[in-house]
């Protein structure tokens, strides 16, 4: 992928109970989010899950989820 095709999409992270999300979707059911007792852990939890990834096929699906939204 291009770094242009990253500009739409953002990252969010946070606490879920006692674990640290780093997330990039709309929610942690529907989007790929990485977890970790501490934010570093968690951002490098999802790095290794992107690379295991279609990434093309990632931002495509939340592109489609994100429009599902406004339409509704």
């Amino acid at each position: 992928m291009r770094p242009e095709q990253f500009r739409n999409f953002s990252m969010r992270v946070g606490e879920d109970g006692n674990m640290w999300y780093a997330l990039i979707g709309p929610n942690l059911q529907e989007g790929e989010a990485g977890f970790g007792e501490t934010l570093p852990e968690a951002l490098t939890n999802l790095a290794e899950l992107l690379e295991t990834r279609d990434l093309e096929a990632l931002f495509a699906r939340i592109e489609r989820i994100k429009l599902e939204n406004i339409t509704v």
